[in-house]
């Protein structure tokens, strides 16, 4: 396949907002690759006059033919009932994803208040929203919020929604709530344009730094969901190993299918920094930032195949160089065929964390336990200009489901 550019976003500044915009910092992309969202969390914009500082923005993008046009920017305070509710480190986008018939987007805000918004002092829970299309508008068409109980807040304190997905019609969304020695992910079903609340998933076996939620996935019929806990202690010995968990769905039931950790776990492994599962459920990919063989900080990445009777496993060895971060985003193409990753922190092309990313091509008759390299199908690198340093391209990355288009984020 040709992975050439076929198009670079950036936004005008009296549009989007005045310096630091971290736009890129969050990317996804539709089924056949015409629509795709981006985050902005630290976007400034002036509310009443006054400017709020990372209240955060997102932005729709459409293609026609190899042409991309902005269809919509979406502010912090279009999630809200009134302005007064947006604040300075609202930080609205640091995640968002979109389902695979482009009509829905779902937003993250890791700093919305959980109970009482005229009270600064209540919970900070952060919260998800939903964005629904007609035709070219967008509008909100629900909040997705977490409101804990009294008892949750004193034994595990105030989660943070980290990370969010919505699945493939739009119907299921996936909220990561990581606490610091724990977490929740939280299930939400949509019957018309109504949004309730299905379930909610703690592991049994989480301990210090476990960060439980820290990514979330779900598979396009919304029956199965991937989360991980990168700095989890996986034998007692090995801290910041981290893990994985599989959730399937029976009815409006769901239960932990598999608990996954790589064969070569080893101390700050980081394994589950990044993680997606394909669209058919049949795999899933999960970033390990920091593991350290046979360089240091280099990074890595697994890919397992889901389901009876083993989940087999498939790693990257192919380091680039020392204190990259291989495997810093990852996202897989709805068949499992197609895997690209970010290393955002790579000076090998042009400029010290200029960052690069890479997209494998899977031969599912190779995958075999402890298997490693997959074919290279691209190295993309921020071309459009010449890489500046801390450009960080590859910071986030997300693949078209049918495997034909990629975005990649370049937030720096």
């Amino acid at each position: 396949r040709d992975w050439s550019v076929t198009g670079v976003q950036t936004c005008a500044l009296p549009i989007c907002g005045y310096i630091s915009l971290n736009f890129g910092k969050t990317v996804g992309i539709d089924q056949d690759g015409t629509r795709v969202v981006i985050g902005a969390s630290n976007a400034n914009y002036y509310i009443n006059s006054a400017v709020v500082n990372q209240a955060g923005s997102a932005y729709v993008f459409t293609r026609t033919g190899t042409s991309w046009a902005q269809e919509v920017m979406i502010k912090a305070q279009d999630a809200l009932s009134t302005t007064l509710d947006v604040f300075t480190g609202f930080n609205f986008a640091t995640a968002a994803s979109i389902s695979n018939d482009g009509f829905r987007v779902i937003i993250n805000a890791t700093q919305d208040w959980a109970s009482n918004p005229n009270d600064p002092n209540s919970p900070h829970m952060g919260a998800a929203f939903v964005f629904t299309r007609t035709g070219t508008s967008w509008a909100l068409e629900a909040p997705l919020s977490i409101v804990p109980s009294e008892n949750l807040i004193l034994t595990l304190g105030n989660p943070i929604v980290v990370s969010v997905d919505i699945n493939a019609d739009g119907t299921r969304a996936v909220l990561g709530c990581s606490f610091f020695n724990n977490g929740y992910i939280f299930v939400f079903l949509r019957t018309g344009s109504n949004w309730g609340f299905e379930a909610a998933i703690l592991a049994t076996d989480l301990g210090y730094m476990a960060q439980f939620g820290t990514t979330v996935s779900i598979s396009d019929a919304g029956d199965k969901v991937i989360t991980t806990s990168p700095f989890m202690s996986t034998d007692g010995t090995n801290i910041y190993a981290g893990a994985a968990y599989v959730y399937v769905r029976s009815g409006s039931a769901w239960t932990q299918d598999a608990k996954l950790v790589p064969h070569d776990t080893a101390t700050y492994t980081t394994f589950g920094w990044s993680a997606d599962i394909a669209g058919d459920g049949s795999r899933a990919a999960f970033g390990a930032i920091y593991k350290g063989y046979p360089t240091r900080n280099a990074g890595s990445f697994y890919i397992f195949t889901l389901g009876s009777p083993s989940d087999h496993q498939f790693v990257h060895t192919t380091y680039p160089s020392s204190e990259d971060s291989l495997g810093g985003s990852v996202d897989i193409s709805d068949d499992g065929k197609y895997i690209i990753t970010g290393d955002y922190f790579n000076s090998n092309y042009g400029a010290n964390g200029a960052g690069v990313a890479y997209i494998f091509r899977v031969d599912p008759n190779t995958l075999t336990p402890g298997a490693k390299s997959p074919a290279q199908e691209a190295l993309l690198i921020g071309e459009y200009t010449v890489p500046n340093t801390d450009d960080h391209f590859g910071y986030s990355v997300a693949i078209s489901g049918d495997g034909t288009r990629a975005i990649i984020g370049a937030p720096g």
